[in-house]
């Protein structure tokens, strides 16, 4: 099901070397592309709900994570690219892994898990 790679270095050039939104969303948007190449959508929740709504023959296993929890893989990503990356240097700031989808939990420190399975567009309704 997987699409050959789709140009990474257009969406993952600053990935594990910036940690701002816009580097966060081009990940989220590779992504996409690795799943369905071509697509115009940019969230996980959009292709989430074209897949569900104009595929023959697709089960809830085939669909893709929610934006959501696409975003804390892509931070927990993120931040152990760029733990991995600046281990040499003396000069790099550390980062706060709960800023990076971890959290605490009895003083160990453990992914976060997303609270919300639904795309929030559906999750009101």
């Amino acid at each position: 099901m997987l699409q050959p790679m789709t140009n990474p270095e257009h969406y993952l050039a600053d990935f594990g070397t910036k940690t701002d939104e816009s580097t966060i969303d081009k990940a989220e948007e590779y992504l996409i592309q690795v799943l369905k190449k071509g697509t115009k959508f940019k969230k996980m929740d959009q292709l989430q709900n074209g897949l569900y709504h104009h595929s023959n023959s697709v089960s809830l296993q085939q669909l893709p994570s929610t934006s959501s929890a696409t975003r804390l893989h892509i931070l927990r990503a993120v931040y152990a690219t760029y733990e991995m990356a600046s281990v040499l240097s003396t000069a790099h700031d550390s980062l706060d892994p709960t800023q990076y989808g971890f959290e605490k939990v009895d003083d160990l420190l453990t992914r976060k898990m997303d609270a919300n399975p639904i795309p929030e567009k559906f999750a009101n309704s």
